[in-house]
């Protein structure tokens, strides 16, 4: 498979998931959600703003299962090198662990455990071909290059679920 190829087929199967798989799950939960506006979702980081029933409305960004599974993907900066939505604006993310288990926990309580864990978010992380990463705990990139021919100058953590214990919430959707 090409860079292009992952990079579509990435893009392919998070579309899936922020437009079909959250609001299902959203709908079983009974939250009322909108979804932001194009500018909202590419410069504040977000895809939707949630209102759990009895709670205040918050910002949330939905992410797909990830390699490798089973692991909190934690992404710093995004593969254009600017800010990625670990440094926007949303209060909570959804990230789906298989392709009805998620989780929801805050941003910011995230970042905050990431850097704990792997220290600051670097300039020039370890870069990584396709398909492969460190150990979790370390901030990491990929090598290769964008749609544009660019090189990607993306930064992401992986956590372990006992690096991240009691800072989530489990949610199954039910089909």
């Amino acid at each position: 498979m090409t860079s292009q190829q992952r990079i579509d087929d990435s893009q392919r199967k998070g579309d899936f998931y922020e437009l079909i798989r959250a609001p299902q799950l959203f709908k079983q939960l009974s939250w009322q959600y909108d979804p932001s506006t194009p500018n909202e979702n590419r410069f504040s980081k977000f895809d939707y703003r949630v209102t759990p029933k009895g709670k205040p409305t918050y910002r949330m960004e939905v992410k797909g299962p990830k390699q490798p599974k089973g692991l909190v993907l934690f992404e710093a900066i995004g593969i254009t090198g600017h800010n990625g939505w670990g440094l926007g604006a949303a209060d909570y993310v959804l990230q789906f662990l298989e392709d009805t288990v998620a989780i929801t926990y805050r941003r910011k309580e995230m970042l905050a455990k990431a850097i704990e864990i792997g220290g600051p978010i670097p300039k020039s992380p370890e870069r990584l071909p396709p398909g492969k990463f460190a150990d979790p705990g370390v901030w990491q990139g990929r090598s290769g290059t964008n749609r544009r021919g660019l090189p990607q100058q993306d930064c992401f953590i992986l956590l372990t679920p006992a690096q991240v214990k009691g800072m989530y919430t489990k949610l199954t959707l039910n089909l």
